[in-house]
């Protein structure tokens, strides 16, 4: 009987070192579980990030695209050659494709408010300064000398995606 006694011992703490062993484990793989979904999300984070750079570097070269077009067609308009117009026909779908491109993208073309405080308009650049003597006008937008780009959605304008800036002309007050 004392065999009997030992032999149970002997299979209980086996079957006691056995649970402990599958409850390690259990909790390794839970542990291990939540590690591996953390590097899915940090992962999905970097491929939306890049997917994001690659989007907005793709979009920047059409928009150049677009405005080079668009400076060329104005070019040609000015132009005296004869043959001006039959290039601006050839030109005049491709500048229609780049514009429903960029439209299809997501992607408008936008014109700041003049007579706004320059600092408080977001996706602007200032690239001239305009003297004025109204103090009223100091550091309004004055011009807009180049339309700028940005995402179409969201439909608020101060959430929107600036993808390139305007460039706009600021009153300066003149010192008297």
């Amino acid at each position: 009987m004392n065999d009997n006694v030992f032999d149970v011992s002997d299979v209980m703490r086996n079957l006691a070192s056995r649970i402990g062993s599958l409850e390690n484990s259990i909790e390794t793989t839970a542990i291990l579980r939540k590690q591996k979904e953390e590097i899915e999300e940090d992962l999905k984070k970097y491929v939306t990030g890049y997917n994001l750079s690659i989007f907005r570097m793709a979009a920047n070269d059409l928009i150049d695209a677009y405005e080079y077009l668009f400076e060329a067609e104005e070019r040609l308009k000015q132009s005296s050659f004869p043959e001006s117009k039959e290039i601006s026909q050839y030109l005049k779908p491709v500048f229609i494709y780049l514009k429903q491109g960029l439209t299809a993208a997501g992607i408008e073309q936008f014109t700041p408010n003049k007579d706004v405080p320059y600092l408080r308009n977001p996706g602007c650049d200032m690239s001239g300064r305009t003297s004025t003597t109204d103090k009223d006008e100091d550091g309004l937008i004055a011009e807009v000398e180049k339309d700028g780009w940005r995402s179409i959605v969201p439909t608020d304008s101060t959430q929107k995606e600036i993808l390139r800036n305007a460039r706009v002309s600021v009153y300066v007050l003149l010192e008297k």
